[in-house]
């Protein structure tokens, strides 16, 4: 047995701290657990989006494939708590947190890539994309192809070895469909000219030249116009149109009198789901033609004189409206009668809601109800028109009104006479 005093020299010093010793050793502690970032989930990329163009290529043709790169997390943050004390907790930062792009590459797996890598792009914050497009050509051999998208990431400046791939397919000239499609398309049947305040009646026709069917189909027909307005529903609903088939819808329009002339723009609007949910719209229009007409008719006809007679010079004034949407061009009026004198008349042009006269000078070679045949052609947008009338102009005798005053005045004389023969016999009878 070893001696007492010698196992007490060879143990080890204790070490002893006092209570405020301790207190100290804590706040440092707790401090550093303070300061020390949260735990956070680090982001990364994905890929959305793509699109080959075309969709496809024949053997050796060049094309694009187009992507966008987009960040995983649309809020990725990391929180640190700074000047924290014994009494304080500090404050709390948030700071958000970005991908970096080390490098973009495309790796061709039998398509050509003639565009190179795309080495450190940069940053990505929280939410943010970028798009990307690269140049490919078609191999001599027909197929599908599926070249990959290789992303390489981190947080840093350097790499942390987080990488992401993405297949895309890429079709050379093979029937293989990769997503049946509608492909609707509308078509129109119009009238060829509308006249300002009529009715007519227009046809739309939807149809899927597609090789996919098109859902929750709505047809919208925009005629809000005071002047052109849809007599029936401007909106139609069809649950689905299949691959070849169409729909049929009627319309029916009313204009109105004063409806300017020209092409009138009727929208129409076409909204579908694909069969991935997605919706398209086609915007299209109907376009009207409105066009006026001309409609000419005999207003009134004068003579000069009022009362002619056999063998006066008549003056013949025939006034010509126009009470039609639009202006007659090339109006001209000719005569079929006996009387002599000038049978044609060269207007010109009456605008709508107007009048021209016709004039002519005739000779009334004997007295009678003489016809007078009026005929009248003018021209419009829809062509070359013939308006036809008959009328009768009277014609007195002539010298009649001479004859009766001669006769009075010979009875007149002849009555003077006997009275004063009379009157002169009694006298030489009384003496």
């Amino acid at each position: 047995m070893r001696p007492a005093a010698q196992e007490n020299c060879t143990k080890r010093p204790g070490i002893r701290l006092n209570p405020w010793s301790l207190l100290f050793l804590a706040v440092v502690i707790s401090g550093c657990a303070m300061a020390s970032p949260a735990l956070a989930s680090t982001p990364t990329v994905m890929i959305s989006n793509y699109t080959v163009t075309p969709a496809v290529l024949m053997p050796g043709d060049t094309g694009t494939i187009s992507f966008v790169v987009k960040t995983t997390d649309t809020d990725a943050r990391v929180q640190n708590s700074v000047g924290a004390t014994a009494s304080s907790s500090g404050t709390t930062q948030s700071t958000a947190i970005n991908v970096f792009l080390h490098n973009i590459h495309v790796e061709g797996n039998g398509i050509t890539v003639l565009s190179g890598d795309f080495d450190r792009v940069g940053d990505l914050g929280p939410g943010q994309s970028i798009p990307i497009t690269v140049l490919i050509r078609a191999p001599e051999t027909e197929g599908m192809y599926f070249p990959e998208i290789w992303i390489d990431t981190g947080t840093g400046l350097a790499t942390d070895g987080s990488s992401t791939r993405f297949p895309v397919p890429v079709n050379v000239n093979t029937r293989i469909s990769l997503l049946k499609k509608p492909d609707l398309l509308l078509e129109k049947t119009l009238p060829q000219s509308v006249v300002p305040g009529t009715d007519f009646s227009a046809v739309l026709r939807l149809c899927n030249n597609g090789t996919g069917r098109a859902d929750d189909i709505t047809v919208t027909v925009n005629a809000s116009m005071a002047a052109l307005s849809l007599k029936n529903p401007s909106g139609y609903h069809l649950d689905h149109l299949d691959p070849g088939d169409s729909a049929v819808f009627p319309l029916n329009f009313t204009t109105s009198k004063d409806s300017a002339l020209g092409i009138r723009s009727v929208p129409v609007t076409v909204s579908y789901a694909n069969a991935d949910g997605s919706t398209e719209t086609i915007q299209g229009e109907m376009g009207i033609p409105v066009r006026g007409n001309a409609t000419l008719a005999v207003k009134s006809l004068t003579t000069d004189p009022v009362r002619p007679s056999a063998g006066d010079t008549i003056t013949l004034t025939i006034r010509i409206e126009n009470t039609g949407t639009d202006r007659a061009t090339g109006v001209k009026a000719v005569l079929n009668t006996p009387l002599a004198g000038t049978n044609e008349a060269f207007i010109g042009s009456i605008d709508k809601d107007s009048d021209a006269p016709a004039i002519f000078y005739l000779n009334a070679a004997s007295a009678g109800e003489i016809p007078v045949g009026i005929v009248i052609s003018y021209a419009d947008d829809y062509g070359n028109h013939t308006l036809q009338e008959n009328v009768t102009v009277t014609v007195g005798q002539k010298g009649n009104a001479g004859v009766v005053v001669i006769v009075l005045i010979a009875l007149v004389a002849c009555a003077a006479g006997a009275y004063w023969y009379l009157r002169y016999r009694r006298k030489g009878d009384h003496a």
